[in-house]
């Protein structure tokens, strides 16, 4: 199962204080005595969250946009021309 991030901190955000892991297809959170294929251990959520956190240099787009950037508005014909669809 893939997680997006926001759901990810959700998930380690909401967690009791007892929970060891997450079960993914349950959806709820257990003690960790009985595994489960599906289980998650917070912890390794945690480090995926801890390494995303330490390695996403992409979240702020702004950070990829030089300021000397034009953009422009062209007609459709002009478009299709520089594409050479036209």
């Amino acid at each position: 199962m893939n997680l997006t991030i926001e759901r990810m901190r959700e998930i380690v955000d909401g967690a009791p204080e007892w929970a060891v892991c997450w079960n993914a297809h349950m959806g709820m959170y257990t003690n960790g005595f009985i595994r489960c294929s599906s289980d998650i251990h917070l912890k390794d959520i945690r480090a995926a969250l801890a390494d995303h956190d330490r390695t996403d240099d992409v979240s702020d787009i702004r950070n990829h946009i030089a300021p000397t950037t034009i953009v422009t508005d062209l007609h459709v014909n002009e478009a299709l021309k520089l594409n050479g669809l036209g």
